[in-house]
């Protein structure tokens, strides 16, 4: 199969929000924008499932007038509770609209899925640079060497001389021999402050390498012939600043 790039959702928009206040807004208007698109409403997205997000606002809402009648910090800490659950609906939502924005038959272009994304009021990856003193985001390009090896390479101009790259291959979930026909909808990896989650239905594999210094290729070996990997990497530089994870490109060995 040829291979693919993924664009994800920059969970940051909402993960980093501190006002109660905003992350019910968010929460909701995530609701009435993708319940509304074509792309995500129901039943490619639930209507439980968009349920689930307006309770997760209207938990933080209640939290916020329980600490307005009694200001305890009880109460004050239970508005962090609800926000955290809210962000984790959230997540799970990011987790359902980038393999419909992605789908083949839904964008021809990263710049199609980038635009279908934001129907979901979710916000892109950027597909091109960090904001300005972040390493640059890599970009990966993967050959199958056979005998469960794969070469990764950096191909991004000579000006990318990042510390360290961290290198990550995820196979769809539930691992089949022969593959899944049609693919099953690949795993998402999220990548926040450093530490990297990964969202996927089934069982998988997931393999991590690093390579340190000047480095811009390494032999990755670990692979199971004829499963479909999703590979991933970001950048570290020695300010310890961390990039995007990268468009995710996927391979079948």
């Amino acid at each position: 199969m040829g291979k693919l790039k993924i664009v994800l959702v920059k969970i940051t928009e909402y993960t980093l929000i501190k006002d109660a206040l905003e992350l019910i807004q968010y929460t909701i208007d995530c609701v009435n924008t993708g319940s509304a698109a074509t792309l995500y409403k129901d039943p490619n997205i639930t209507t439980a499932f968009y349920t689930s997000l307006t309770e997760a606002a209207d938990g933080i809402q209640i939290a916020l007038k329980m600490y307005t009648r009694f200001p305890t910090k009880g109460n004050k800490k239970a508005i962090g509770v609800a926000m955290d659950a809210a962000v984790e609906v959230l997540n799970s939502y990011s987790a359902k609209v980038v393999p419909i924005a992605n789908l083949p038959a839904n964008a021809a272009t990263l710049e199609a899925a980038y635009a279908n994304i934001l129907l979901s009021h979710l916000t892109p990856q950027k597909l091109g640079r960090n904001k300005k003193g972040d390493p640059q985001i890599p970009e990966l390009k993967i050959t199958d060497l056979g005998g469960g090896k794969a070469r990764v390479e950096i191909i991004n101009g000579g000006d990318f001389h990042p510390s360290s790259l961290i290198i990550m291959a995820v196979s769809l979930p539930g691992i089949t021999v022969p593959p899944a026909n049609p693919p099953l909808a690949p795993p998402i990896v999220i990548l926040n402050k450093g530490i990297v989650s990964i969202f996927a239905v089934g069982a998988f594999q997931m393999l991590s390498t690093t390579i340190e210094g000047k480095g811009r290729d390494i032999i990755f070996p670990g692979f199971i012939k004829g499963v479909i990997y999703v590979f991933y990497a970001y950048a570290q530089n020695g300010k310890k600043q961390i990039s995007q994870m990268c468009v995710g490109v996927v391979m079948e060995m």
